[in-house]
């Protein structure tokens, strides 16, 4: 029932079949060449480049975040040395074959999957892409067609922004696993904040449910002492 993963590592041994369905994950959300993940990721990226290059350049470094945290994920739950808990290791199994065969499916469809829908470029329209033409053609949204050569550039760039965003998470979060402590504590308060999620939830917390919290009492005070005192004292 853990879902910490500070209080994991070390489970590539313990758990091989959910490691290498998770790795299938990993390497297609992060965005390796030729994965699932690759083809729409790139597809997304190449028609924002189209209408924006601000927009485009938001979304490489979102890209780029996302392989590293998506590596961050997979070092400390899989690579490195276990902080599993004592009392909690001897529990530790794989999923029962009814979901190992769902998750089997999945990391192969992430593995294979998104060649059903390969850029235009390569092998001309899709089927896929040409199925859903009388979607986006509602919308007012047609295929956009050329652009092969900014396309292929922009493909070999945002390899590089996926491979590099796994290079650097695995070297700070498996090679180097010390830097994140480092780098945290330079950030002082800064990296307290941002550790505390902005502190949105004490702030709705304070703003919103307290006093809707004291509303509650408030009415149900009432109807104990006015309400049912009215009834029980007649």
């Amino acid at each position: 029932g853990e879902q910490d993963m500070r209080k994991m590592g070390g489970l590539k041994e313990r758990l091989p079949r959910t490691y290498l369905c998770f790795a299938a994950g990993w390497v297609a959300i992060a965005g390796v060449p030729f994965t699932a993940g690759f083809f729409s990721k790139d597809e997304i990226l190449y028609r924002a480049f189209l209408e924006s290059k601000a927009l485009w350049a938001a979304a490489a470094v979102g890209a780029a975040m996302t392989a590293i945290y998506m590596t961050r994920l997979m070092g400390m739950t899989f690579f490195g040395k276990s902080r599993v808990d004592s009392h909690v290791a001897h529990h530790i199994h794989e999923a029962p074959p009814t979901m190992m065969t769902a998750l089997v499916i999945l990391a192969v469809l992430s593995l294979i999957g998104g060649f059903i829908g390969m850029p235009a470029s390569w092998f001309g329209p899709s089927p896929f892409e040409h199925w859903l033409e009388p979607v986006f053609a509602v919308a007012g949204h047609g295929s956009a067609a050329g652009h092969d050569g900014p396309e292929i550039l922009l493909m070999i760039l945002s390899s590089v922004v996926a491979l590099t965003g796994i290079g650097a998470g695995y070297w700070m979060w498996v090679t180097r696993p010390e830097i994140p402590g480092k780098i945290a504590a330079s950030l002082g308060g800064l990296h307290a904040f941002v550790k505390g999620k902005l502190y949105v939830d004490e702030m709705y917390e304070m703003v919103i449910l307290n006093p809707y919290y004291a509303v509650c009492r408030g009415l149900a005070r009432f109807d104990q002492v006015a309400v049912d005192g009215t009834v029980n004292g007649v």
